[in-house]
């Protein structure tokens, strides 16, 4: 039996510092604990110590070298003294996902505590350092031997992860492997703009760069733009990499004359978040990589068609003519093509619109949620 004043779950994971971005996991971070409802009781460790930029996760630098050693430290001493019953450690791509691997290890072998570490992308390429089979294979038994659980975001990357493994090898990952989609709290959609208004808003909220698909937004603007598309607008939310992106960016815009299409809000949260929202009519996000993108749910649980790319765990969130649209990814013709179709027929927006609002309330909303979760709990 639990002790009185013992910690039930300590969850691990990034919540941004002053003005840093503010990611996919933050996001899931802060609903997962203000919508809080399991009977054991919870904590935060910020893995996050100072102001970052989007671009340093998963990067090799001085500054996250520091940062993973200062982390160990801290982690070691909550988890030691606070000895919660399981740790749930949010993890995203690249070398943090070997970092992360690493923590992991320490804590269910060392600090003897189990762990479920949740990995937040849904592309291999992402996850896994190199391309090599024997060394992702490697990677991945580490993964396995360093933690009770692997929480993934759709069933094709389990799929392609295990296809990695040896026969023997995926006994094990079939019994640790799980999907734990990403969920949203459901906004009460207080009454929207009228949809006849023009012009018909087209919106991008994330990391304004190339992986998200930024670049190939503008060039299917300028399409748009030149076969003389009814009026719209491209309302781009999010920070950027760096200063350096920020002005090649813009600087793209100038060159393409998009300058009375496009708008830049930078990062919004709470109440200009919500009205980001709200004014929108389209959502667009035609990046490279992703998970189960907590943007695109948010836009859904909104009443927003999506036209999104068919990475990570996109395709089974979104049905192609159902909740939205969707392309390859860098297929800028196709992006240009169904965001016409969209901006041209209020009905199909809505229609679709309506379409997603009714998927996310069912598979991803707070109690589909919490019951997963409560389940794998259980499990360990």
């Amino acid at each position: 039996m639990r002790k009185p004043g013992t910690l039930g779950v300590l969850i691990v994971g990034p919540l941004p510092i002053g003005g840093s971005y503010v990611g996919g996991i933050a996001v899931l971070i802060r609903a997962q604990l203000a919508q809080w409802c399991l009977e054991v009781s919870v904590k935060h460790f910020n893995t996050e110590l100072w102001e970052r930029r989007s671009g340093a996760t998963g990067q090799f630098g001085l500054a996250n070298l520091v940062l993973f050693f200062v982390n160990t430290w801290r982690l070691s001493w909550t988890v030691a003294s606070r000895r919660p019953l399981l740790v749930h450690y949010h993890t995203s791509l690249g070398l943090a996902v070997l970092k992360d691997t690493m923590l992991a290890f320490w804590l269910r072998w060392i600090l003897r505590r189990p762990v479920i570490l949740q990995i937040h992308f849904a592309d291999v390429d992402y996850i896994l350092l190199s391309r090599a089979k024997l060394l992702r294979r490697l990677q991945l038994v580490f993964l396995m031997i360093s933690c009770d659980r692997i929480a993934l975001l759709s069933q094709s990357i389990e799929r392609e992860l295990a296809a990695i493994l040896s026969p023997r090898q995926t006994l094990l990952w079939k019994k640790k492997a799980t999907i734990l989609p990403n969920f949203t709290a459901l906004p009460t959609l207080p009454r929207r703009r009228p949809v006849t208004l023009l012009p018909v808003g087209l919106f991008f909220i994330g990391n304004i760069g190339w992986r998200k698909g930024a670049y190939d937004l503008l060039r299917a603007s300028l399409k748009l733009k030149t076969r003389g598309t009814a009026a719209f607008e491209v309302v781009f939310a999010g920070p950027f990499d760096s200063s350096k992106e920020e002005r090649q960016f813009r600087g793209v815009i100038r060159e393409l004359g998009l300058e009375a299409q496009v708008r830049l809000l930078g990062s919004v949260a709470g109440k200009a978040k919500e009205e980001a929202f709200l004014a929108a009519d389209v959502f667009v996000l035609p990046s490279y990589g992703e998970g189960v993108p907590v943007a695109l749910i948010e836009a859904m649980a909104y009443g927003l068609p999506a036209v999104v790319t068919s990475v990570g765990g996109i395709p089974e969130t979104v049905t192609d003519g159902g909740e939205g649209f969707i392309i390859r990814p860098g297929d800028i013709d196709s992006l240009a093509e169904r965001l016409s179709e969209l901006i041209a027929d209020e009905d199909l927006r809505m229609r679709m619109g309506s379409a997603g609002r009714l998927r996310a309330l069912e598979q991803h909303s707070p109690k589909a949620y919490f019951d997963a979760l409560g389940a794998l709990y259980a499990s360990i």
